[in-house]
């Protein structure tokens, strides 16, 4: 029974299999004509005396099996190396061997165009036919010329499984760095004589370096923090340095006061606060430094845009500006800004549902419109005299005309029309021989608008209602008529399926099975043979 998922799983693992393999040995089919044997039943006729009671001759059929050459198409699969392989020619059998160029130093080549290196060598990584050997431990000044084997540079020896400097003299206070070369400690530096003595970084001034970073200070002077060797003065110098005992000398940007003592100076005089530092003022309480370096006063309260901090908590306002009840300056609208809000001296913006007149006042909006009204409020309108809220429809429009028992179409306060009596006056209008066209259509076009356009609504309605039943029942009688013909045709085609055959296969006998076709023909060649036979033995 065939199985299509243990097919599928077969053909999986072919491929597979085709893409791990290192293909080195291809095949390629060649097709030659040649005479090859055949075997074939050739038959003979026999005559032979007869087992009967007077002389008589019969003929019978004989087979035998013989042979005999035919030319054939002869295919045979020849196999030959691969692109980027080569045929070894040491073994008997079809080996291929990959093809590197230039050859691999210190390797062989492991597939066509790669090297690999042999034990104890990597690859080198700027040449890919190239092993470079590998010592586990840096050759330093040297070379490794084979696995775990250095070659020392001149003035050096293998020492410690790595290359070693050599000094004729010992390096006191450092280490031999190369050949006779000496580097010194930290803390140390290498005099004229090739000595390494300790060395101190401020240099030691009054005083001496006797070990690194160490300085001993001469007569008169100490060691301040720093370990450096400074003058001692009895008073503080402030903004200066003790030169020597008891003398002060100031720095940029101080000067001596009467004590001698080194203050700062503040060319602008540092107003509404202190000198601390040259050119840096701490500012009195309630001030504070802008980016200039000015002391400024302190406003709890913001004093907005049109306004600036003179003093603390006192603000000064601009001009087009006020001060609210908080102190902060506002804008000022002269208007006063009804239904709006004043962003800038003399500049309102309007409130939510208030649109901007062409003056800058503020008036309210109806997105709707008031026709015959007045908007009062955000869509809120008030009706003129003689006009009602219309609230069945607020959209045409809102304000409708009011007329007392009116049994027909208020078309304006006090104005009531009948529907009947527009009609008939525009039919005996239109049939008036003695009115000019033109005026006719107007006269008509006037009086309608006024009598219809009031009902246009329900008219439109009902002629979409009447328009949608027709073609609703339009549509279903379509869609029967169009089923029943598929049924019939449907119908038709399954009963005269073998005449509809017959007609677009031309009437033609089609074998289905040629294989049937020729045992028939072979059985009935057999049985006319057959019928020879029985033929010549009687």
């Amino acid at each position: 029974m065939f199985q299509p998922d243990k097919m599928c799983f077969g053909v999986l693992l072919l491929f597979a299999f085709v893409f791990c393999v290192d293909t080195q040995i291809c095949t390629d089919k060649q097709t030659y004509l040649r005479w090859v044997p055949e075997t074939y039943i050739r038959s003979y006729r026999e005559t032979y005396r007869g087992n009967c009671w007077y002389k008589c001759i019969k003929t019978r059929y004989r087979t035998y099996m013989d042979y005999r050459l035919v030319q054939k198409n002869i295919v045979e699969i020849k196999q030959f190396c691969c692109s980027g392989y080569m045929k070894d020619e040491t073994s008997p059998n079809l080996q291929c061997l990959p093809i590197c160029s230039p050859d691999c130093i210190s390797g062989y080549c492991k597939r066509p165009g790669e090297c690999g290196c042999n034990v104890g060598y990597e690859l080198d990584k700027t040449n890919a036919h190239k092993c470079l050997p590998i010592c586990n431990n840096t050759c330093g000044h040297g070379n490794c010329v084979a696995p775990n084997v250095c070659e020392c540079n001149f003035g050096y020896r293998f020492d410690n499984h790595t290359c070693q400097p050599i000094c004729t003299e010992p390096c006191v206070n450092g280490t031999c760095v190369g050949p006779d070369t000496c580097e010194c400690f930290a803390g140390y530096r290498k005099t004229e004589s090739n000595l390494c003595l300790p060395y101190c970084s401020n240099g030691c001034p009054y005083g001496t370096c006797t070990s690194p970073e160490n300085c001993t200070c001469n007569d008169g002077w100490y060691k301040d923090g720093l370990d450096k060797c400074v003058a001692q003065c009895d008073k503080d110098c402030g903004g200066g340095s003790c030169v020597s005992p008891n003398v002060c000398e100031c720095t940029t940007g101080y000067e001596k006061n009467s004590n001698g003592t080194c203050v700062p100076i503040c060319s602008n005089g540092c107003l509404h606060g202190t000198c601390v530092a040259p050119e840096n003022c701490t500012c009195n309480d309630r001030w504070h430094k802008n980016k200039t370096g000015e002391c400024v006063p302190i406003c709890d309260i913001d004093c907005g845009e049109g306004g600036r901090c003179i003093e603390p908590n006192v603000c000064e306002c601009l001009s087009g500006y006020e001060k609210n009840e908080n102190g902060t300056c506002i804008p000022h609208c002269s208007s006063g800004c009804p239904n709006g809000t004043c962003i800038s001296p003399d500049v309102c913006q309007c409130d939510e549902g208030f649109n901007k007149t062409t003056s800058g006042l503020c008036e309210p909006y109806c997105s709707s419109g008031c026709g015959n009204g007045t908007c009062i409020e955000p869509d809120v309108c008030h009706c003129a005299a003689g006009y009602n809220m219309n609230w069945d429809n607020v959209y045409s429009p809102i304000c409708i005309p009011e007329c007392e028992d009116c049994n027909g179409t208020c078309l304006a306060p006090g104005k009531c029309i009948y529907l009947f009596e527009a009609q008939s006056t525009t039919v005996d209008m239109l049939t008036d021989s003695n009115i000019a066209e033109t005026e006719t259509k107007n006269f008509y076009t006037k009086v309608t608008s006024e009598t219809t356009d009031l009902n246009y609504d329900d008219k439109v309605n009902s002629d979409k209602l009447s328009v949608q039943n027709i073609w609703s029942s339009y549509w279903i009688y379509v869609s029967l008529t169009i089923i029943a013909l598929t049924l019939i045709l449907l119908s038709f085609l399954i009963v005269k399926r073998k005449a509809v055959a017959r007609v677009f296969g031309g009437g033609s006998y089609i074998v289905e099975d040629e294989k049937a076709f020729d045992d028939c023909q072979s059985v009935q060649t057999d049985m006319s043979y057959s019928k020879m036979l029985q033929k010549d033995r009687n």
